[in-house]
């Protein structure tokens, strides 16, 4: 699917861009990040991450809990929708340029486009946060044709919304000297229903309503799973972390009657099921690990231990998890 490229002006909720402006401006903006295309002179930009997404396991961030924490996020996120239609949010941040720091030519999200092929694309939805903008501050949005020519070139007006194609080459163009202010864009990703994950979606319709930790459980298997990726875990790994508690554990009560081995099993395979089985099955199960009381087959206890250390991870808010976590993590070195 192929997006056309859209301008146009949010005319309400501006007083919320204002605030998501003031936020970022007061706390949490990082300074570091790059473009996607890797060029060796990119030397980043201002950034703030909002919402991000698993690319193994991508889902609907309009689906799911986590945009609820950011509230303004999610009133510009439904204005959108309101002019362009209901999508599936993949991501979100705000980028921030001041002088100096260039952006270059790059295009978003192409993981998608190999992954899932040609059909399968994201759309790239910018919008302005600054409330006035001086045309000798320079800073346009310019996004380019096949032959790399202008295509089109959006000056940065507060409240204006630019969507368009994300397989497209886009740059944010230089600031000028003359500009002294941080040039600030709130962006939002999306993705078509075919990106959207089929395992995700069936997790989430059974645990989003039941508690766990102080999160929803579909939250605590998602991070879960998160945290399995980010360790650069594989699918049938992250998959397993995923479900690991479905059947319900020893610390931790969860029945369904519509869930079974054989669903899971058809759903996610048959060694991730079986890793998942395993760890809701286990008694005293980190000490379990720890010592493989159940003689397990090493591959599978480091797997298992993985898992469990990802779990822990997600609950050790207060770092009282630190040790065990240690210990885990040196047993699979």
């Amino acid at each position: 699917m192929k997006y056309n490229t859209q301008v146009f002006q949010l005319q309400d909720n501006l007083n919320v861009l204002k605030n998501i402006r003031n936020d970022c401006l007061n706390s949490g903006m990082r300074y570091g990040w790059k473009a996607h295309a890797q060029k060796a002179y990119d030397q980043g930009h201002w950034n703030r991450q909002y919402l991000t997404n698993s690319q193994m396991l991508p889902y609907d961030h309009g689906r799911m809990t986590y945009i609820d924490k950011f509230q303004n996020i999610k009133t510009i996120w439904n204005s959108i929708q309101s002019a362009i239609g209901q999508k599936n949010l993949l991501r979100c941040y705000v980028n921030g340029y001041t002088f100096g720091t260039d952006g270059y030519a790059h295009i978003d999200d192409d993981w998608i486009i190999k992954k899932y092929g040609e059909d399968a694309n994201s759309e790239t939805i910018i919008v302005y946060l600054n409330d006035t903008w001086d045309i000798d501050w320079a800073g346009e949005t310019v996004i380019f044709n096949d032959d790399k020519d202008i295509e089109s070139s959006v000056l940065p007006k507060f409240g204006r919304v630019l969507a368009f194609d994300s397989s497209k080459l886009h740059a944010a163009r230089p600031l000028s000297r003359y500009c002294a202010v941080l040039r600030s864009v709130l962006v939002f990703k999306t993705m078509p229903d075919a990106v959207v994950s089929k395992e995700v979606d069936f997790i989430r319709s059974k645990t989003a309503m039941a508690q766990h930790s102080g999160k929803t459980f579909f939250e605590h298997l998602y991070n879960t799973m998160q945290h399995l990726e980010s360790s650069k875990a594989n699918k049938e790994l992250c998959l397993a972390g995923l479900f690991h508690a479905v059947y319900g554990t020893d610390f931790y009560s969860f029945n369904d009657d519509s869930i079974n081995r054989d669903i899971i099993k058809n759903l996610i395979g048959e060694y991730p099921e079986r890793l998942v089985y395993e760890f809701c099955t286990l008694k005293d199960r980190t000490n379990s690990l720890i010592n493989n009381t159940t003689n397990l087959e090493e591959s599978f206890r480091k797997d298992l231990i993985r898992i469990e250390i990802a779990n822990l991870k997600d609950q050790n808010q207060k770092g009282n998890l630190t040790a065990t976590i240690n210990n885990l993590e040196n047993i699979i070195k």
